[in-house]
């Protein structure tokens, strides 16, 4: 092992128990929402209730419930800009970068400790699945392994992109441990590239299996008989299905900075038709406020019963003070610079509402109950960046996002490789607004300036947090 490297301690559950929080008819049985493995995962039903629990895992306040989407990381991408201007603000620190700050330490520790939970829940189904294959019915098997093991990447890759060196600051520099079972010997920290294999290779076979099974899929018409009768193919775009996994290697590739790979995973979401951009209604049938969340275009998201008075009621309330410790606004003047006087009729301006005089709040979660996690517009942008004829670029990706935000095509002739990237830029701080992608877009540009701030000194130290320095239950740096 490079002397550079650390181990890490995966302190797990009881032995042989598995959490499952979110299965009510486990809790009638065991109160402390806890059953042991070997009963658990004797049947189909059991291991699917272990995937619903990894889940469950993930909408929790300090994982993609707010901490990975609509607060913590977007704080960092200054997509807020009360934060850093109001003295005693629950997030002051954490958008000052502030990250030797106890409290500050303290939420990012209970980030890793969230996501290696979660983690050790999707090993524990990938520890015991293939062992008990011949209890599943048909496409099950595949179906949930095939989620299992892409849960698995994309917890790992969003620790790596939080905690660790970007591929521009070091691809050969410690990042994370990669943990691939269910075990308390102490797990190597891999570096920055050997994480992304692993996701990818995690993603890949999770892609193989779901092929065959998903109605997600390229198989959908085939499949799509047997989907009425099977309660795992039902709501796909709330799991990770074929075509999410195949994004989120979009993503990945993109982040590795394998274009090549990026652009072939990217298109081929878009050439599935499955996710249909938003149009804009009109004459008798008036746009709801809750369509403007985009749902056609969701290839994988969280569904968080109650989200507007359990998480946007706190960080966005309709009533807002300056001087409130939590809520998160947005001033005038940077609206103004998000959507430029003349393009106001941009479809995203339907996200914010007055705030105070000067700031403007968000409501895109007062309308419904889902978090985006991975969108087909994301997959126009990365085809954008990726695609090598700029005017192909242009016209096929760029302006299709744009037109279905209610923007003006650009002029491919006049678009410079300079101004696409301006444009790809602006299109990552409308579309992701509290949705947790922007800092790591910067993060893998390695953006010395963001708009609202002075420019960084020293963008390392802004891009990856420092890993926990105390024992956690989950995580524990030797």
């Amino acid at each position: 092992m490079n002397c550079n490297m650390k181990k890490y301690s995966i302190l797990l559950l009881a032995a042989g128990m598995i959490s499952l929080t979110s299965c009510k008819k486990w809790l009638d049985v065991t109160p402390k929402t806890e059953m042991k493995a070997d009963v658990l995962f004797s049947t189909q039903a059991g291991f699917n209730d272990a995937l619903t629990g990894v889940y469950s895992l993930m909408i929790a306040s300090n994982s993609y419930g707010a901490d990975l989407t609509l607060s913590t990381v977007d704080v960092l991408a200054q997509t807020y800009d009360n934060p850093r201007s109001t003295a005693g603000h629950d997030f002051e620190n954490v958008a000052k970068y502030l990250y030797t700050n106890a409290a500050v330490e303290g939420r990012f520790s209970n980030i890793w400790k969230q996501q290696y939970k979660a983690i050790v829940n999707a090993n524990l189904i990938l520890g015991n699945i293939d062992q008990k294959k011949n209890i599943f019915t048909a496409g099950n098997y595949e179906l949930i392994k095939g989620e299992a093991l892409a849960l698995r990447a994309l917890l790992h890759f969003d620790m790596l992109r939080l905690f660790s060196p970007s591929v521009v600051a070091g691809a050969d520099k410690p990042a994370i441990p990669y943990v691939t079972a269910y075990t308390n010997v102490p797990v190597d920290q891999s570096n920055v590239t050997q994480v992304l294999e692993k996701a990818i290779s995690d993603l890949e076979a999770a892609r193989a299996l779901l092929k065959e099974a998903d109605t997600y899929g390229p198989d959908r018409e085939a499949l799509l008989p047997e989907s009425a009768a099977n309660e795992l193919l039902k709501n796909r775009n709330f799991h990770l299905n074929y075509y999410a996994v195949t994004g989120l290697l979009a993503r990945v590739s993109l982040y590795k900075g394998d274009k090549v790979k990026a652009l072939q995973y990217a298109v081929e979401v878009i050439n599935s038709q499955l996710f249909p951009m938003f149009e804009l209604q009109s004459g008798t049938t008036p746009t709801q406020q809750a369509d403007y969340i985009f749902p056609t275009e969701q290839l994988f998201c969280l569904k968080v019963v109650g989200l507007k008075d359990k998480y946007a009621a706190i960080y966005f309330p309709e009533i807002t003070s300056t001087s409130s410790p939590s809520s998160l606004t947005i001033n005038n003047t940077t609206v103004a610079q998000l959507f430029p006087a003349g393009i106001n009729s941009d479809y995203r301006n339907n996200w914010l509402d007055v705030a105070t005089s000067a700031s403007k709040r968000i409501t895109k979660y007062n309308f419904n109950t889902v978090i985006p996690m991975l969108k087909i517009s994301e997959m126009y942008l990365v085809a954008a960046e990726c695609e090598p004829d700029i005017t192909a670029a242009v016209n096929a990706y760029m302006n299709v996002l744009r037109a279905h935000r209610g923007l003006a095509p650009l002029d491919a002739s006049a678009t410079t490789p300079a101004l696409l990237e301006t444009e790809i830029a602006q299109q990552y701080r409308q579309e992701f607004i509290a949705e947790g992608q922007l800092f790591y877009y910067y993060k893998r540009k390695n953006t010395r300036k963001l708009p609202t701030i002075p420019e960084f000194t020293d963008p390392a130290a802004i891009y990856a947090i420092p890993l926990p320095s105390v024992e956690i239950e989950f995580g524990n740096i030797k």
